[in-house]
């Protein structure tokens, strides 16, 4: 299972109202007031200053059917209102801010948490007497500072390897011109699942490819880390420095671990909790975190 390391902040300057408090609001409501963009926050244990939370999208449209290897694939028998359950679980620490969230490729992933949980914002800025202009919560990827510092550093980039897998095409980064969403685009034609791109700049000792795909680079690991299975930046400081591979991937705070499926073939909400504690912890000790 992987798990992605996020900070929690305020959009604006001037807001107040946590994600604590956010959660406290939610966890007040019935189920059925809880569900918001085809998202609920589904269990919520809190602990301190320590939230351990199971979100789940409802699958509603196309779904597969169940078989055996000499059956055929009929209906699962779904009664009428009831949907498949996509779960993803997280954890939050309030000391530090720190939201590590479960990847499932179904499930609600962080965008989608980050919208869930500012629908919620205003009515709890309310509920708590407060004015609910200029309330909203973010959910950054934490950014490794010694790669940040490595890359602040670079003026001159000749290269982006990058390899991304099934990436979600209506929500790539785009800047004006060609973007480099619009080269992933281009290199998904034809439904591949795979796209891996080259972009090489001239041959000259100081040409360098456009600043805005290094940022568009950026950008689309930020959104979506679960995404890229690659993404290298050869850069050099000056023109007559030694080029440095830079591996992004590495920026970004994660961790996998293996977890077992239970009798009901749902990976437990326990097994997956524990898992994200487990990062945490890992996370932690090697000051990966504050």
């Amino acid at each position: 299972m992987k798990i992605y390391g996020y900070q929690v902040g305020f959009t604006y300057k001037k807001g107040v109202t946590t994600f604590g408090e956010v959660i406290d609001h939610i966890n007040s409501l019935k189920l059925a007031d809880r569900f918001y963009a085809g998202i609920r926050l589904e269990s919520i244990i809190r602990s301190g200053g320590i939230l351990k939370l199971d979100f789940s999208r409802l699958r509603q449209a196309v779904l597969p059917g169940k078989a055996t290897q000499a059956t055929n694939t009929t209906s699962l028998g779904l009664l009428a209102g009831e949907a498949v359950s996509e779960e993803t679980a997280a954890i939050y620490i309030s000391k530090t801010n720190t939201l590590a969230i479960q990847y499932n490729q179904f499930g609600p992933h962080r965008t989608a948490i980050e919208n869930y949980i500012n629908n919620f914002t205003s009515p709890t800025a309310r509920k708590l007497g407060r004015k609910p202009d200029g309330e909203g919560l973010s959910i950054s990827p934490y950014i490794n500072a010694n790669v940040q510092a490595q890359f602040a550093k670079m003026s001159i980039f000749k290269k982006i390897d990058m390899k991304v897998a099934t990436p979600p095409i209506g929500h790539i980064h785009r800047t004006s011109g060609m973007s480099l969403g619009a080269v992933v685009d281009m290199g998904l034609a034809g439904g591949t699942e795979t796209a891996h791109i080259v972009l090489s700049a001239g041959r000259g000792k100081a040409s360098s490819l456009n600043r805005s795909f290094i940022k568009d680079a950026i950008n689309y690991i930020k959104a979506f880390p679960h995404g890229v299975e690659k993404l290298c930046i050869s850069a050099k400081e000056a023109v007559d420095s030694e080029i440095e591979i830079l591996d992004l991937l590495d920026s970004i705070l994660k961790h996998e671990i293996d977890i077992s499926v239970g009798a009901d073939r749902r990976y437990p909400r326990t097994e997956r909790l524990n898992a994200i504690e487990t990062a945490i912890n890992y996370w932690s000790t090697n000051k990966l975190i504050k």
